[in-house]
């Protein structure tokens, strides 16, 4: 079963059985197309309707830093390549490498600074929307004003108006949508498949 459920995301068409009721194989979206960053999004309002968590895949080109913004979800990032300087409201900073897993808990302010090339994996909870991610405006930022209109245009356009109710179901759907992303993006063994 598990097998078959790896098979329907990766787009399978071989297997004649019917997947569970919820499965859903979703394309990606690149939601932020700039100079120095580009977003897609895989599971979230864009991409796949859901509001209740958004999974992306972030590589940064090049040395920039993102706008303060204080967001109104949880949000994991999983650090693949590259390095990451979190700066607080205080001016402290958190420099974290590639490696390493990070919690942000909502209504931290935060400011994103890259000193080079960096890839990461943020997972929000609920999904990310230009609303809720409360950013500030700045200037020079690496979301230029062209992509943050894009960004936003984008999630205007969703009929993502309601919650779907969490479920363990949707939640392991979720789950193994962002494992088998990871896994593709870094090219290495997915989990869920032996040998």
């Amino acid at each position: 079963l598990k097998l078959q459920f790896l098979y329907l995301i990766a787009g399978n068409t071989n297997n004649t059985k019917m997947p569970p009721a919820g499965v859903m194989v979703i394309d990606p979206v690149d939601v932020v197309s700039a100079a120095d960053i580009k977003i897609t999004e895989y599971v979230g309002r864009v991409a796949s309707g859901h509001t209740e968590c958004s999974a992306c895949v972030a590589a940064i080109s090049g040395a920039s830093e993102e706008a303060y913004q204080t967001p109104a979800f949880d949000e994991y990032v999983l650090l693949l390549e590259g390095r990451v300087v979190f700066q607080w409201s205080d001016g402290s900073t958190l420099e974290v490498g590639a490696g390493k897993g990070v919690f942000l808990p909502k209504g931290t302010r935060v400011k994103w600074i890259w000193p080079g090339p960096c890839k990461y994996v943020p997972i929000c909870l609920p999904a990310f929307s230009p609303s809720n991610c409360l950013r500030e405006e700045e200037a020079n930022c690496a979301k230029d004003a062209a992509a943050m209109a894009r960004l936003k245009s984008l999630h205007a356009a969703t009929s993502a108006t309601e919650t779907r109710p969490w479920s363990f179901t949707s939640g392991v759907l979720i789950g193994a949508c962002a494992a088998f992303a990871l896994a593709h993006v870094i090219g290495g063994r997915c989990p869920f498949v032996s040998k």
